[in-house]
């Protein structure tokens, strides 16, 4: 799946963050974008948001989480 909108950008706009949920998305986002996971993590976040019935905000918060725990983990994808 390519997600072909700037990811890094939405998601650390001021209406995205102004939720005040988590103060280390970016950091979390620009680790998936330097370890190449772009794509999973758009993937995962529109499963979280359509088929899980989350908020765009709420999936894109636990798409990050998801991700960068199974980076630091060394969890195959």
């Amino acid at each position: 799946m390519n997600v072909d909108f700037d990811f890094l950008k939405y998601a650390t706009s001021d209406k995205f963050i102004s939720h005040g949920k988590d103060n280390h998305l970016e950091s979390k986002l620009a680790y998936i974008k330097e370890q190449g996971f772009e794509d999973e993590y758009g993937e995962r976040a529109g499963i979280l948001e359509y088929d899980g019935g989350l908020t765009r905000h709420d999936a894109e918060l636990q798409a990050a989480e998801e991700i960068t725990n199974r980076l630091s983990d060394n969890i195959p994808f």
